[in-house]
């Protein structure tokens, strides 16, 4: 059996089996983020729900006593309102408690005769806020969804009186969204389906793949680290295989990991973002969202796709390298989280300096100069495609591979060597 597939069925007998490694490194962020993602999802549907259902109790301090106030009270009934009334807020406010009402609506004085000689009337709304969580926040949302219903309502019905079809006068100008990308024309009837989709693709998935490769460069430096304090580093070095193939299976392990860690993070990420489209828009929102996706894809093609992919096993290469070259430097599992941690947040600094770089009024030789700065180039990829600059594409992935490839020598060089024993920027504290 050779070295590399050696020490490659070692790491990997090693993260299934070491506690510190897979599940503090993979599983529990795994398990943290379904867990967040799901709450924010339940959240997000249960308080749009909670807004949107009929029916409840509303405390009615009715100072008008005119013919629209009694139409107000009667349209709340017809939604399966409860009507309580109260003779003043401070009353109200006596009975709030008790009662757990949606809200208190105040119709004061002049109400019914304002709208009658086609003024604004206004009600007044009282809240008792119960709590700062997002269910009570959102809950007390329902009582002016109430309010705006009925003033459609009302507007609706006067429109209707006067021989106005209501629909043309409420909305008579709707827009059909036209969006020309590369020379395709996309037709949308809500243009944040295609920002969407466009801030998904150039922004979302290349933060997400940073992160998870900073998530491997720590199992790659922990794993080092855990060598290092059971003496099992020296024992592994002094097998008669390439240095360069040493550092290539702990990659290849902790990638593997990663790739398992990219199907979960991408299947969370596809679900949360399809979930909250759902929610807000229903399942035409969804539908339309699909659609946009599908159109999305022939516009970048197989190509461009391929090369984004590429671009993108770049950053994980040579994340996994810095960790691994940080990692030959430390004692104990402690301080190799601890240096992975100062690679990771400088290079979401980065990334993030390439992804808001508005380059298509730079230059070609701008664009070719920033393809060959690590990570940025790789953050600018969705914008090089959209533009049309394959040179750039080209260069910012060849580039990134080099700076992968050449970490990783320093890395087998360094190995090749004693200084790894001897040298340490992270000592352990005695």
């Amino acid at each position: 059996m050779s070295g590399f597939k050696l020490v490659l069925i070692k790491e990997l007998k090693s993260l299934i089996r070491d506690p510190k490694l897979l599940i503090a490194m993979l599983i529990v962020p795994l398990i943290i983020t379904g867990a967040m993602y799901f709450m924010i999802v339940s959240f997000t549907e249960q308080a749009v729900k909670e807004a949107e259902k009929p029916g409840g109790l509303v405390i009615i301090v009715d100072e008008d006593k005119g013919f629209w106030a009694k139409n107000f009270t009667s349209f709340l009934t017809q939604r399966r309102y409860s009507i309580v009334y109260a003779d003043s807020v401070g009353d109200a406010l006596k009975l709030y408690d008790n009662l757990n009402p949606v809200g208190v609506v105040v119709i004061p004085p002049g109400f019914s005769q304002n709208i009658t000689e086609g003024k604004i009337g206004y009600l007044g709304v009282v809240l008792k806020l119960r709590s700062i969580s997002l269910t009570s926040i959102s809950s007390s949302n329902k009582i002016f969804n109430i309010i705006r219903k009925y003033s459609i309502n009302i507007s609706a019905t006067i429109l209707a009186r006067e021989g106005i079809n209501p629909a043309y006068a409420l909305s008579p100008i709707t827009s059909i969204a036209n969006v020309y990308i590369r020379g395709r024309l996309i037709q949308a009837t809500n243009i944040n389906d295609v920002m969407g989709t466009l801030l998904m693709i150039n922004i979302f998935i290349p933060i997400i793949v940073l992160f998870l490769a900073g998530i491997i460069a720590q199992l790659s430096a922990t794993s080092i680290a855990v060598e290092k304090e059971e003496k099992m580093l020296e024992t592994l070095l002094s097998l008669p295989m390439n240095r360069l193939s040493f550092i290539a299976a702990k990659i290849t392990a902790s990638a593997i990991a990663g790739l398992l860690g990219a199907f979960v993070y991408g299947g969370l990420m596809i679900w949360y973002f399809s979930s909250l489209t759902s929610v807000e828009g229903g399942s035409r929102g969804t539908n339309q969202l699909g659609y946009i996706i599908d159109i999305m894809s022939n516009i970048y093609g197989l190509e461009n796709i391929t090369l984004l992919i590429l671009g993108l096993i770049a950053i994980v290469l040579f994340v996994l390298g810095l960790g691994v070259l940080l990692a030959l430097f430390v004692e104990d599992v402690r301080s190799a989280q601890i240096a992975s941690s100062y690679i990771i947040l400088p290079l979401f600094f980065v990334m993030f300096i390439g992804l808001f770089l508005d380059i298509s009024g730079y230059t070609q030789l701008s664009r070719m100069l920033l393809a060959l700065i690590p990570i940025v180039n790789i953050g600018l990829i969705p914008s090089y495609i959209y533009i049309g600059d394959q040179t750039s594409i080209y260069i910012a992935i060849i580039s990134s591979f080099i700076y992968a490839f050449l970490i990783m020598y320093i890395d087998s060089r360094l190995v090749n060597t004693e200084k790894i024993f001897t040298i340490k920027l992270f000592r352990k504290r005695r």
